[in-house]
C-alpha cells in the first residue's frame, strides 16, 4: 500500500466514522422518542398497540442494519491500514521500500516523514535517516560516524 493510498483511506475512515457517529445520534434521537411516545401512550391507555409506533420501531431496525454495515466499512479500512507501506517515487513512479529516502532507479529524493521516528526518541542518522542504536557509534546502514 502507498502512503497516498493510506491517506486516502484514513481520510475515508475519518469521514465514515463521522458518519458513523450521526447514525448513532440519530438511533439514539429515535430509541428517545420512541422511549417517550410510549410510555405517555401506555399511561394514557394502558391497552396500546406497538403497530401505532411501527414507524419508530423501523427507524431503529434501519438503522441498526446500516450501522453493522458501516461497521464492516471500517473494519475492512483499518485492516487495509495494517499492511506495509510502499514508497513510489513521484518521479519514475517505481515503488519502493517503506524506508528508502531515495529512488533506486532515477536517485529523486522521497518524501518520508521523520516525524514518527523523531515522536519515539530515537537516534536518527544525519546522512541517511536510519534509525540509530542508542549505543550506536557508526550508522549500520551508510557507516557515517554518529554525531550528538
Amino acid at each position: 500500500m502507498t502512503r497516498q493510498e493510506m491517506q486516502k483511506l484514513q481520510e475515508e475512515k475519518n469521514q465514515i466514522e463521522q458518519i458513523y457517529e450521526e447514525m448513532l445520534q440519530e438511533q439514539q434521537h429515535n430509541c428517545s422518542i420512541l422511549g417517550q411516545e410510549y410510555y405517555k401512550r401506555v399511561i394514557e391507555n394502558p391497552e396500546l398497540m406497538l403497530g401505532e409506533l411501527a414507524s419508530y420501531v423501523e427507524g431503529i431496525k434501519n438503522t441498526e442494519e446500516r450501522l453493522a454495515s458501516v461497521q464492516n466499512q471500517m473494519s475492512d479500512i483499518e485492516k487495509a491500514l495494517e499492511e506495509p507501506i510502499d514508497n513510489i517515487c513521484p518521479k519514475c513512479g517505481k515503488v519502493m521500500e517503506a524506508e528508502a529516502r531515495f529512488c533506486s532507479a532515477c536517485g529523486t529524493p522521497l518524501d518520508v516523514p521523520e516525524a514518527s521516528n523523531v515522536e519515539n526518541n530515537e537516534n536518527i542518522c544525519n546522512n541517511c535517516g536510519n534509525v540509530l542504536k542508542p549505543e550506536a557509534r557508526f550508522c549500520g546502514k551508510c557507516g557515517m560516524p554518529v554525531t550528538d
